[in-house]
C-alpha cells in the first residue's frame, strides 16, 4: 500500500467503483467476489449496478447485469473494512482486481471512484 507520509487511507466498507469486466461469466447484484487491492484481499458483494458505460459514444445506460468486455459503475459492500483511497487521490492505492471466489480467476479490473 502506498500513501503520503502525512495521511493514512480511511477504513471503509462500501466502494463505488468503475470496473471493466474481462470474464465471460455474467455478474449480477448479490454476487460474491474477492477484491484484491495491493496485498490486501476482502470478500465483497455487488450491491448495485449504477450503469454501463457505452464507450463508443461516451454515454451511459442502466444495466441489471455485468457482461464481458463492458465497463460499469458498481457498488461493492465489503465483509471487512479496507483502507483505500479513491483513484483520484492515489493511483497506487485506488485500483484493484475482482476475483471469482470459487475459481480464483480474475474477472474484472477497476478503480475506486468513492469510498464510504
Amino acid at each position: 500500500m502506498f500513501f503520503p507520509l502525512d495521511t493514512y487511507p480511511q477504513a471503509v466498507n462500501t466502494l463505488v467503483a468503475e470496473i471493466f469486466h474481462i470474464n465471460e461469466g455474467v455478474l449480477n447484484i448479490g454476487d460474491a467476489v474477492i477484491i484484491l487491492e495491493g496485498v490486501n484481499s476482502r470478500h465483497a458483494t455487488i450491491t448495485h449496478i449504477e450503469y454501463r458505460h457505452i464507450l463508443a459514444d461516451n454515454t451511459q445506460e442502466p444495466s441489471d447485469a455485468i457482461l464481458c468486455n463492458n465497463a460499469y459503475t458498481i457498488q461493492l459492500s465489503l465483509q471487512q473494512s479496507l483502507r483505500v483511497d479513491t483513484f483520484e487521490q492515489n493511483k497506487f492505492n485506488g485500483c484493484f482486481i475482482l476475483v471469482n471466489p470459487i475459481t480464483l480467476q480474475t474477472i474484472s479490473v477497476g478503480f475506486v471512484r468513492k469510498a464510504q
